[in-house]
Parts: structure tokens; sequence; C-alpha cells
């Protein structure tokens, strides 16, 4: 009866429930839903991409403390390793996460384009996404288990001072000094 009572009072906070131990490939290919304007919406696979399954699960391994993805451009890097990763995280293992762009500019079209409509597409991240208006902005939002998404850009006061579960870096050859 005990453990019913507690089942019931927790089943409406996720961020109590421990995370789904699947691989992050595994959890993009459930969770995230790529569309384009004017292209057809699909599930994201790793048969597109077979050879991005590999550094996307070593970005939940525990010996892993960094990774460094080096490719050309249009080779599935940004839907693999930065939407899918954010997709599996919101629903599989939410915490903090950082996207760091090369430029403000950038930063504010990667959030009205990619993530914008990875989160608008993507039922099971969508259904995560806070409801309240204040929320979200260009360059934050907020999902119901508290895992906050930032999208920034290189400054000082942007990477300094906050602590975040997960990071990305974006384009580093291409920051302007």
């Amino acid at each position: 009866l005990h453990a019913i009572a507690l089942e019931d009072a927790c089943s409406g906070y996720a961020a109590l429930r421990p995370p789904n131990r699947v691989s992050v490939s595994v959890g993009a290919s459930e969770n995230l839903v790529i569309q384009q304007p004017g292209a057809p919406k699909v599930n994201w696979s790793a048969d597109e991409t077979p050879y991005m399954a590999e550094p996307m699960d070593s970005l939940s391994s525990r010996l892993i403390e960094a990774e460094v993805f080096v490719g050309p451009a249009r080779v599935g890097k940004t839907a693999s390793l930065l939407l899918g990763w954010m997709a599996h995280n919101v629903v599989n293992d939410p915490g903090d996460m950082l996207f760091v762009q090369m430029s403000k500019d950038k930063a504010r079209e990667f959030s009205k384009t990619d993530v914008d409509r990875a989160i608008r597409h993507s039922d099971n991240v969508r259904a995560m996404k806070s409801d309240r208006a204040t929320d979200s902005n260009t360059f934050d939002s907020l999902f119901r288990h508290g895992m906050w998404l930032r999208i920034a850009w290189p400054t000082v006061s942007n990477v300094s001072g906050s602590t975040y579960r997960y990071v990305a870096i974006t384009d580093i050859d291409r920051i302007e000094n």
C-alpha cells in the first residue's frame, strides 16, 4: 500500500524518476523527429548516418570526460551530436544543457531553426516542455522536470559561473576573438 501511495505521489514528477538506461543513439532514434521546411518528417536514424552512433553513444559514457568531433559539413553532426543528444537527455536523462554557438547571431539562428523545429516536431520532447510562456525564449527552454536548455555564444559571462551537466560547443574554429 505504501509503495502504491509513493508511486502515485511521484507519478507527476519526472525529475524523481531514474534515468532510462538507453544509449544516446537509441534515445535519439526513439525521440527525435527531423523536419525541414518542404521535406517530409523523419525520425532520426543511425541507418542514415551509421558513423555518428559511436560518437553519440560516447556522450553518455562515464569514462569519457570530453569529446571532440571533427567532420565535414552536412554529414549529420548537428542532428546527431546536438539535437539527438538533446532529445535523448530531455526524455531519458535530464540535466541542464548548454549549446555554445560561434556568435549571438548563429545562436539565435540555431535556436529558431534546428532546436525549435526539433522540439516542435518530436512528440516526446515537446510533451516534456514547460507550457508556461515565461519558461521559453529564443535562448532558453525549460522542461517540466526542471531541465534547462540554454543556447549561448562565447562570452565570459555566458561560459563562466554556471553549472551544466551537458555542454556542446560548435564550430570552435570559427569563434570570433
